[in-house]
């Protein structure tokens, strides 16, 4: 009862179901994640969804079953390839499509205007294009799809030391985004770094993004499996910690509450300025933030 209290569901909704009782897609990964510490160990979220009742799933908690994981009928269903065997068109496509059309600080850049979107979308594309042979060859980035072979979900990464340059003069509409997010990768690399001088191999999760045509409920779990299975390349790749910035409610609630990231940084988007001092994104809600994090493997 504690946990869903803390997620704004409250006691007298025990005989509705989740979504009746007016749970969402992000805090049924929020609360799966927490009833995981007391004892939940057979609820997934796709049990949790689709319960009748939020009563029946505490009437059938398990107490001694071995940890299943938060999405472990979903795991089955997805598939890992490494970026040379996924379509660059379609995985462009959903990239930009899902910043465009989900991202909840993109939306700053182009306000819902249509050409502004579609500016931004072309920005995208060309950025990623120019630098796609890159994120092949190193080796860290993938793609994910289901039994069906549909691409659900893409992953971009790279060795910091490794980045390919980002030239912002090429990129106006987007420029003032990524130097902001940029700004804060390197606040808190110099925090980092001054206390954890024996870190020198860090891998960057420069963007993740699900196929916008997916179902909400389904989203979360592409997610979070997106982001776990980021944490297996690093480690397989043996680099001691990993950073990403998370411009996202979901993934920003998963790197702190599911995967536990263990250094974070919030940026608030009305609070940047440019080089002129000027506030680009005066116009940003309080909820308009980016969680810059970093998660130690070793």
């Amino acid at each position: 009862f504690c946990a869903l209290k803390e997620i704004g569901i409250p006691r007298g909704s025990i005989d509705q179901s989740f979504f009746d009782a007016g749970g969402s897609s992000l805090n049924a990964l929020l609360l799966v994640a927490k009833l995981h510490r007391t004892g939940f160990n057979n609820l997934t979220v796709e049990r949790l969804i689709s319960a009748k009742t939020l009563r029946d799933i505490l009437l059938h908690r398990t107490e001694n079953e071995r940890s299943r994981g938060l999405f472990f009928e979903s795991n089955n269903e997805y598939h890992v390839l490494p970026l040379e065997q996924v379509s660059k068109d379609e995985a462009l496509r959903i990239i930009t499509k899902s910043f465009i059309e989900k991202g909840e600080i993109d939306v700053l850049v182009h306000r819902q205007c249509r050409e502004l979107k579609d500016e931004c979308q072309n920005e995208w594309y060309t950025l990623l294009d120019r630098r796609w042979p890159h994120y092949i060859k190193n080796g860290l980035s993938f793609g994910v799809v289901m039994n069906d072979g549909q691409l659900v979900g893409i992953s971009l990464s790279n060795n910091i030391e490794d980045e390919a340059h980002i030239d912002l003069a090429t990129i106006p509409r987007l420029a003032p985004l990524l130097h902001m997010i940029e700004k804060g990768e390197n606040k808190i690399l110099e925090q980092f770094r001054s206390s954890n001088s024996n870190i020198q191999k860090i891998m960057h999760s420069f963007l993740t993004a699900v196929n916008p045509d997916v179902e909400s409920n389904r989203r979360v779990s592409i997610m979070h499996f997106l982001e776990r299975h980021v944490l297996e390349i690093g480690s397989t790749n043996e680099f001691q910690a990993i950073l990403t910035a998370n411009a996202g409610s979901v993934t920003q609630q998963i790197a702190e509450y599911v995967l536990n990231y263990d250094y974070h940084l919030v940026l608030r988007a009305n609070e940047y300025c440019d080089s002129s001092g000027t506030r680009v994104f005066s116009h940003a809600l309080e909820q308009h933030t980016i969680d810059i994090g970093i998660k130690l493997l070793i």
